[in-house]
């Protein structure tokens, strides 16, 4: 278990990276998710309605082949 605000680092295969992103994003409320970080892009349960949009420059760097929930 983790505080508040805590950070998952999921390692996945290139093929199924954006099938388990889009997982996270629909299991966003029930897992606590807030946002999603994959290859330069970003999705905010905020404003998820709008989609994925393109990390800003400034956001922490996502490892090759990772998708970040926090």
């Amino acid at each position: 278990m983790c505080g508040r605000p805590c950070r998952r680092l999921v390692h996945v295969q290139r093929d199924g990276a954006w099938t388990v992103a889009a997982w996270l994003v629909a299991h966003a409320q029930q897992y606590g998710i807030s946002q999603i970080r994959y290859a330069g892009y970003v999705w905010n349960a905020a404003n998820g309605s709008m989609g994925w949009q393109r990390a800003s420059r400034t956001a922490s760097p996502v490892p090759r082949g990772s998708i970040v929930a926090a």
